[in-house]
């Protein structure tokens, strides 16, 4: 890791009708570094994803990726890919016509040179065999490897995934898991939400505790799991029953 960091927040802040949602986030990504958000639910972590890839406006503050302010690039969104709870995958396109679409509506290429990068990715995440299906003929936990392939057609310089398994059951949580995997192989950077403690601590450079619209710790899984500093995050932990 360089020590320039590839996204960086300042002084963020947002609120949904006075209520705050986040507080005074500050937080620096380095390149190729994977950072899991924990802590419970309505403690902010959607939020922030949100309001990096611009779908929610903030109140104040700034937001930072490879030393642009991602309010004056215009075309910032697609440096960064999202991966929602739900798929989002349109029911009446192919798989593949799922991942060209958006290269060549948003990034103008023809349709063989948008073939060409989606066949590829549909590789990459092991459903090249699926690639005339249309979504309701996938599993969900290959649909969401589907919706990682169509952030992945950008060539985002970061990935953001919001609770990828959450609506998926343990088995096909895996297939999604190891995609992941494959991605920190090859050097993505990442921020994952998620509530699989397992996975985050086996993934992870770093570790985030959110609670209340704030960052409460924050470390090494090692320092987070097993030594927290915080009571709050030791409270979590014990609500939870994780087991170290």
């Amino acid at each position: 890791m360089t020590n320039i960091p590839i996204l960086k927040i300042i002084g963020l802040n947002k609120s949904f009708n006075g209520f705050k949602a986040l507080q005074e986030i500050e937080l620096d990504v380095y390149n190729k570094e994977i950072i899991s958000i924990i802590g419970p639910s309505g403690s902010g972590k959607s939020t922030l994803l949100r309001c990096i890839c611009k779908l929610e406006p903030i109140d104040s503050g700034r937001i930072f990726l490879n030393g642009n302010s991602i309010y004056d690039d215009n075309g910032s969104e697609k440096k960064i890919g999202m991966v929602f709870q739900q798929f989002n995958l349109f029911p009446h396109y192919t798989v593949l016509e799922n991942i060209i679409k958006p290269l060549m509506t948003v990034g103008k290429l023809n349709k063989n040179s948008a073939r060409e990068i989606g066949l590829n990715l549909l590789i990459k995440v092991k459903l090249e065999d699926k690639k005339d299906n249309f979504p309701h003929q996938l599993s969900g936990g290959q649909m969401q490897r589907v919706a990682i392939a169509r952030a992945l057609a950008m060539s985002p310089n970061i990935m953001l995934f919001d609770e990828p398994t959450s609506a998926l059951d343990p088995e096909l949580s895996g297939e999604v898991f190891q995609t992941i995997r494959d991605l920190a192989r090859d050097g993505m950077t990442m921020i994952i939400v998620t509530h699989e403690m397992s996975f985050a601590r086996e993934i992870s450079d770093r570790i985030l505790f959110m609670d209340q619209g704030t960052i409460i710790e924050e470390g090494s899984p090692e320092k987070i799991f097993n030594k927290p500093e915080m009571e709050r995050t030791l409270c979590f932990f014990k609500r939870i029953h994780f087991k170290k």
